[in-house]
C-alpha cells in the first residue's frame, strides 16, 4: 500500500475574495427569493441585508484554509483519510469519473476522481487530488485504469 501526504497549497486573498463576494451575491439572492415569495414578512430592511451579508462573507472568507490529508492507495481503492473531507474512497473497477478541475471558485486545481456522474459526485463526494502533488500523474493514470477495467 501506498501511503502519500497532501499539504494543500494555501488559498490565496484574491481567490478568498472572489469566493466571499461569490457567497454574497448567492446569499442576497436567495434572501430576496426567499423573502418576498415565501414569507409573511416581505423584505429585510438594509441594515438587517448589510449584517447578514457581511456575516456571509466573513465566513467564507476566514473558512478557505484548507487541511493536510493523507491518499492511500492499494491494489483495491484510493482512500482520503483527514482533511475537509469525510473518508472518502473509490474502488477499482467502479469509477465512472475522472476529471482534472480548473479550481474556480472554491478550491485549487484538481483532480476528481468518483464512482458517480458528474452531479452526484459533487453532492455525494469524491476522491481529490490537488495538481501541485508530486504524485498526481502516478495517481491519475491508475484512476484512468481502473476506469477501463470497470
Amino acid at each position: 500500500m501506498d501511503v502519500y501526504h497532501i499539504e494543500p497549497e494555501p488559498v490565496s486573498v484574491k481567490k478568498r475574495i472572489e469566493r466571499a463576494l461569490l457567497a454574497l451575491a448567492i446569499f442576497i439572492a436567495a434572501n430576496f427569493v426567499f423573502h418576498h415569495l415565501w414569507s409573511s414578512r416581505h423584505g429585510l430592511s438594509a441594515e438587517e441585508y448589510i449584517v447578514d451579508g457581511v456575516i456571509a462573507m466573513a465566513t467564507d472568507f476566514f473558512s478557505a484554509k484548507r487541511k493536510p490529508y493523507d491518499v492511500e492507495i492499494d491494489d483495491e481503492e484510493i482512500r482520503l483519510h483527514g482533511g475537509d473531507w469525510l473518508n472518502e474512497r473509490v474502488r477499482r473497477g467502479r469509477i465512472r469519473l475522472v476529471r482534472e478541475l480548473s479550481g474556480w471558485p472554491w478550491g485549487q486545481p484538481s483532480l476528481m476522481i468518483s464512482e458517480h456522474g458528474p452531479i452526484v459526485s459533487r453532492l455525494l463526494g469524491c476522491v481529490s487530488i490537488p495538481r501541485t502533488a508530486s504524485e498526481y500523474p502516478q495517481i491519475k493514470a491508475k484512476a484512468l485504469n481502473w476506469m477501463n477495467i470497470g
